[in-house]
């Protein structure tokens, strides 16, 4: 990642039997160490898919590591359609998710070219499970012209695909350059300026140099102007851009929330006005922007959000136990979670509420987490906000999780990281989720679609 080594990736095809049948087993394991705010942080994940000979999914196994948890997702096809079980701390959720025809497993575009290798200028679609997020998506690959690439100090001509994976209303884009036998040589992924090679084992698994890219300092978007020292920031006004445009990404229009608490304004494609005020909870609620009332996923436990687990339920109970004001225990759960997480840090990816409330430890995505289940377990709505906070050791906005909780006949931020009471002018959402039946990480595609493009200015704050 920006030239330097971050970890490896092995990857393992064979063909075996199972019940008669002849079917392809992929497997791969990868390790990713990098640092967010000088604290090492050590992924650990391995992949294993089954499909038949012609490239149709028949069950995948994803088990995902970092800190101490872990997280399981299991997928099974039939009834024309993917049974996805995951396995967390002691929960376990099962989904139905639709199947497209002819949709193959994690490597399903590696598998679609060793086959039938693309030619320059070809096109074409390959349904896949994506991998992390173990849903189905599109792969649409573009062959370009060869061109002449060095891996390890060896130059060959190589074909340029561009790899535009479709998934839930977002695109993520992957450069990839193959061979005649239509293996990957060496893939790049533009927005994080991280790139894979094939090469010897030991040079993947060296540990010289390993980990030495802050995520956190690599994913600010930097920020034009100054904003008050005073929180919470009670207004602000920022103009707003998305860079290097390229036809397959969404408009910028697609990318920013507009609800009571902030409101988004098109300029162009490219570039917007962002509103942004403290809400005022004695006034009138905006009908308009007020948005969706509570769904009961709202209010229930998931594998993220475990609200039932007996440590959170106990924690929930803990805190305010004869306060029957919904805000005021909202209020008072936000200051819980808050000291419940002494131990700060970013060495976890995305633990889950029952593991954070027995490591105590955790960054903005644990405090969120653990609110949410502390806030349903009291029987309030809660949710997540996916945005980004400004960040003043980097000048600049980072990404970061809050919550919203329905309180009267409105949804409120806040934001147990800080514990204010409030969230300010300096929190920009970009969507909310209640991560009923999604992934970890796939709350996280709208950071993705912004990550390394985002240029933020300010108008003015107070």
């Amino acid at each position: 990642m920006q030239g330097r080594k971050v970890g490896w990736s092995h990857l393992v095809v064979r063909k075996m039997k199972e019940n008669g049948q002849e079917l392809l087993h992929t497997e791969n394991d990868s390790e990713l160490t990098i640092l967010r705010e000088k604290d090492p942080l050590t992924q650990r994940l391995k992949l294993q898919t089954w499909d038949t000979l012609d490239g149709s999914v028949i069950r995948f196994e994803s088990r995902m590591s970092s800190g101490t948890g872990e997280i399981i997702a299991e997928g099974r096809a039939g009834n024309g359609g993917l049974i996805v079980t995951t396995n967390t701390q002691g929960k376990k959720v099962t989904n139905f998710v639709p199947l497209p025809e002819k949709c193959g497993g994690f490597f399903a575009v590696e598998e679609s070219l060793r086959n039938k290798p693309l030619r320059p200028g070809e096109t074409r679609i390959v349904p896949a499970v994506i991998p992390i997020f173990s849903t189905p998506g599109e792969a649409h690959l573009t062959a370009g012209q060869e061109e002449e690439v060095s891996i390890g100090g060896l130059k060959q001509k190589l074909l340029k695909v561009t790899n535009d994976i479709k998934i839930a209303g977002k695109t993520l884009t992957t450069i990839c350059w193959i061979n005649e036998r239509g293996e990957m040589l060496r893939t790049l992924n533009p927005d994080f300026q991280q790139e894979s090679y094939l090469t010897s084992r030991e040079i993947a698994q060296s540990r010289d140099d390993l980990g030495q890219i802050d995520l956190l300092a690599a994913t600010t978007a930097k920020l034009k102007g100054e904003l008050p020292k005073e929180r919470p920031i009670r207004q602000a006004e920022y103009l707003v851009k998305l860079n290097k445009p390229e036809p397959a990404r969404e408009k910028i229009s697609e990318q920013f929330a507009s609800d009571e608490f902030q409101q988004f304004e098109a300029i162009d494609e490219q570039s917007g006005k962002l509103t942004i005020a403290l809400l005022d909870r004695t006034s009138p609620v905006d009908e308009q922007r007020r948005g969706a009332k509570p769904v009961p996923e709202d209010s229930a436990a998931n594998s993220l959000v475990q609200s039932d687990d007996p440590q959170i339920i106990r924690l929930a109970a803990s805190v305010a136990p004869e306060e029957t004001d919904a805000w005021k225990v909202a209020q008072a759960l936000e200051q819980g979670v808050r000291q419940h997480i002494y131990k700060r840090g970013y060495t976890q990816a995305f633990a889950t509420a029952a593991e954070v409330a027995r490591s105590h430890e955790g960054d903005c995505t644990e405090h969120a987490v653990l609110l949410a289940a502390v806030c349903r377990a009291r029987r309030i709505p809660a949710r997540v906000v996916l945005g980004l906070v400004y960040y003043p050791p980097q000048q600049g906005f980072a990404y970061h999780m809050w919550n919203e909780v329905w309180i009267g006949e409105r949804w409120v931020p806040l934001d147990a990281t800080v514990a204010k009471g409030a969230v300010g002018a300096d929190h920009i959402k970009l969507r909310h989720a209640n991560l009923h039946g999604e992934s970890a990480y796939a709350v996280m595609l709208p950071l993705l679609a912004v990550v390394g493009r985002l240029e933020i200015e300010v108008v003015s704050a107070q």
